[in-house]
């Protein structure tokens, strides 16, 4: 269980949408995204310090698309895009976002030490 994360993480996903609830129940603040508009706006007004995007969709394909070409360094300097699944197409990443591409089949432990070890990277 993580106890010490000072940040949020956006998660959206067509196909594993229960992720999140393997995440909030291991201590993570999930924020749930069901659609493209969604996302971006909860990215916008909260500043999750992790995006994570499961599944190789026209929806997922087009939040990360968005994320990758028309936003600027956030207050975080940099950001944190966790993308869970093959990549269909390469992706030109600013330098100020750290796409980290996982195994679809990531399991949720697996999945939090990732996380627990971008976690490390947040100034206290």
């Amino acid at each position: 269980m993580n106890t010490q994360t000072p940040y949020s993480i956006l998660y959206l996903s067509e196909s594993r949408p229960y992720l999140c609830d393997e995440l909030e129940a291991r201590g993570w603040d999930v924020l749930r995204a069901d659609n493209v508009m969604v996302a971006l706006g909860t990215f916008i007004f909260y500043q999750p310090r992790v995006v994570m995007l499961a599944g190789n969709s026209p929806m997922t394909r087009e939040v990360l698309y968005h994320l990758l070409n028309v936003t600027a360094p956030s207050a975080w300097g940099i950001d944190h895009i966790f993308w869970l699944g093959e990549m269909s197409e390469p992706w030109e990443v600013p330098s100020y976002i750290h796409l980290h591409v996982l195994p679809a089949s990531i399991t949720p432990h697996a999945l939090e030490l990732e996380l627990n070890d971008v976690a490390e990277l947040v100034p206290a």
